[in-house]
């Protein structure tokens, strides 16, 4: 049988019976020039999981069920220009080096929803205040 071919085109010829389950702990699916693009893993003993979908200039947004039973969508960029994390408790800012710039939502699991504004990873201001965190 001959195919058209075209570069980003892949063709599947079935010649069995598919199977109706296919189980492993992880996968990744590369593109035509070999580079990652779709990452899946069940994860290990920590009870991590993730779905991560990656473009071809660095960018990645990722699915996950954390340890703790949260649900994320996170955003990630290259060069680290930051990350955009959204759970159940709110969402979550985080500068270039990783550190909290700005939480909003219950993220301390208090049951106060509060906008939280950070320098360096500290928290600088808040609304509404915890005890020891200025108000401007």
């Amino acid at each position: 049988m001959s195919l058209p071919r075209h570069p980003a085109v892949a063709y599947l010829i079935l010649v069995r019976r598919m199977a109706d389950d296919i189980t492993a702990r992880s996968l990744t699916l590369v593109d035509a020039a070999g580079r990652p693009r779709i990452m899946m893993s069940a994860g290990g003993e920590d009870g991590y999981a993730n779905l991560t979908i990656a473009s071809t200039t660095g960018e990645l947004v990722e699915i996950s069920a954390q340890p703790n039973g949260t649900i994320a969508l996170s955003f990630h960029h290259s060069p680290r220009t930051g990350l955009l994390t959204i759970t159940k408790r709110g969402l979550n800012l985080r500068a270039r080096d990783g550190k909290f710039a700005v939480t909003i939502g219950d993220m301390f699991d208090d049951g106060v929803e509060r906008l939280t504004v950070y320098r360096d990873g500290q928290p600088v201001w808040e609304m509404p205040q915890r005890d020891g965190t200025p108000n401007v």
